[in-house]
């Protein structure tokens, strides 16, 4: 199979001193978050993550103040997106399984958060690559009846800097409503024989400037072989 010449370039880089294999990758995380691109406080936040193929949980401590924590854990598994908020860890504030626009939207983060594990972003693991130019292209992740995409942008040297979608459902009150949205990489690092970002930013774009509601830094991340 003839991958895009950045994605090539791109494997190049990660697997420079093993070849791709599927993995399973478990990080810890530190950073702040906040609610909407409108909210003015940023909270901070203590995380441990899992991805593997077509599946990943992440679940976050986030100090609200005052003591009060609140555990959020987000999920795609077995073609479903989840997500649930719990005060304490006890108490359920909110929780939803499933529907399309949870589904892709979980889908669209899985593919994109691929560089921390590069694996999952394989032909052998599903994903389907399209190409733009030298520094762009389209990867294509189906899975059941859900479908996403994300256009990734990649360094000289070979290194995804950003993941870009036109369209991601973003919750809004009781409903969904579709925008732009973005993730950003940087400090790559040698875990093991991968090469992968220690630094990431998310964000929603708001008159054509992204309003980032999501910073994160790796402090462990593992790989093991399945």
């Amino acid at each position: 199979m003839t991958l895009p010449t950045p994605v090539n370039r791109y494997f190049e880089f990660v697997f420079a001193d093993s070849e791709p294999a599927p993995m399973q990758a478990k990080l810890n995380q530190t950073g702040t978050l906040r609610t909407s691109t409108t909210a003015k406080r940023w909270l901070p936040f203590t995380a441990r993550q899992l991805i593997t193929t077509r599946h990943f949980v992440w679940q976050a401590s986030v100090l609200m103040g005052l003591g009060v924590r609140l555990t959020v854990k987000d999920s795609y598994h077995h073609e479903q997106g989840s997500g649930s908020i719990k005060l304490f860890n006890v108490v359920s504030l909110a929780s939803q399984v499933g529907g399309h626009e949870l589904n892709t939207a979980a889908l669209q983060r899985y593919l994109a958060e691929g560089p921390w594990n590069p694996w999952v972003l394989t032909p052998e693991a599903g994903v389907e690559w399209s190409p733009i130019d030298d520094d762009h292209a389209v990867a294509t992740l189906r899975d059941g009846a859900n479908a996403a995409s994300i256009t990734f942008t990649f360094a000289a040297n070979g290194a995804i800097t950003k993941a870009f979608t036109e369209g991601r459902y973003a919750k809004q009150g009781k409903g969904y409503r579709l925008l732009p949205w973005e993730g950003r990489f940087s400090d790559y690092r040698t875990e093991g024989a991968v090469h992968v970002p220690f630094f990431g930013e998310v964000g929603w774009y708001v008159n054509n400037r992204l309003a980032p509601v999501w910073q994160g830094q790796i402090e462990h991340i593992t790989h093991t072989l399945l």
